[in-house]
């Protein structure tokens, strides 16, 4: 076996098995520690999941993380081999066995191993708490795009991203405004300029809201028009798609705000048969999503 065979079988071996000791030896002193020094208050990120910090987080996450984590998060950036420890893949479903207390301690403070040395580098001193937020809630929607995109489903109860949109006669409306009824969130292609009309059966258990790029759409009919362009970026995040392939896409969340439902480019319109929408609808009073599915996410 030459020296370049053995290297190829042993580092895949090491890597899991510097893993497994950051694992055991520096994950869970370190998780007492961000306990003590962050109070309850940070347990859940105060953005609400909201598009504007997503869409923050896309633009942060290439300029302070991607030389470690990789522009994809899978751990593989440049500077990873020359590491004591390898990245996280932030891909990995053991992100959501994290707190977003523990994220943003991680995110403020750094990492060490127990005798000093630098696991990872805190970002207190360079990043506002809010953008250390934002990157919370990008890592958190990137995660359930990879997964997404790989598989046709999301690895955890995901709420709708939330912002801000204005409805025919001048109304504003945001996702989590909407407690008694659930939200069709639509992606229009470029040649599209509006939607039919809503039938008049589902009018009064859901709102339908344009997503529309680089352009403005005027709000006709019963449709909703998203008021930011980050909008477009958060919901291509959690798709796993880039933005030239949002166009086209469905997404139908609850009254509570947690997404139930994509319809893929291509696929015909939600409401191209009203009554299995409203069944499916209908299901979801009976089928709430839980709070302890909901975690470490809320609103």
């Amino acid at each position: 076996m030459t020296r370049g065979q053995a290297r190829r079988i042993l580092a895949p071996l090491l890597a899991l098995i510097l893993a497994a000791v950051m694992a055991v030896w520096i994950v869970p002193p370190l998780i007492q520690r961000l306990k003590s020094a962050f109070p309850p208050a940070f347990e859940h990120s105060p953005t609400g999941f909201a598009a504007a910090t997503i869409a923050r987080g896309a633009v942060l996450f290439p300029v302070q993380c991607a030389r470690c984590h990789g522009a994809t998060g899978r751990g593989d950036g440049p500077d990873a081999k020359a590491l004591p420890v390898p990245p996280a893949d932030l891909t990995a479903q053991h992100l959501w066995n994290h707190s977003d207390r523990e994220l943003f301690g991680w995110l403020s403070q750094g990492i060490e191993r127990p005798q000093g040395t630098v696991v990872m580098p805190g970002f207190a001193d360079v990043l506002p708490e809010s953008d250390l937020w934002a990157l919370i809630d990008f890592l958190r929607a990137h995660n359930a795009g990879a997964v997404f995109g790989a598989t046709g489903q999301w690895p955890h109860a995901l709420l709708a991203p939330d912002f801000a949109a204005t409805c025919a006669g001048g109304g504003r409306i945001t996702l989590s405004d909407l407690k008694d009824k659930a939200a069709l969130i639509v992606a229009l292609r470029s040649d599209e300029t509006d939607l039919p009309p809503l039938p008049e059966a589902l009018a009064a258990r859901l709102v339908v809201i344009a997503l529309a790029r680089d352009r403005q759409i005027e709000e006709t009919g019963g449709l909703c028009v998203a008021d930011d362009p980050a909008a477009w970026t958060a919901y291509a995040v959690i798709a796993g798609v880039d933005g030239e392939s949002l166009g086209g896409m469905q997404f139908l969340a609850d009254p509570q705000g947690w997404l139930r439902a994509v319809w893929k480019s291509g696929e015909p319109l939600a409401w191209s048969d009203p009554g299995a929408l409203a069944a499916r609808i209908e299901a979801f009073r009976g089928d709430r999503v839980s709070a302890e599915a909901g975690l470490p996410l809320q609103r």
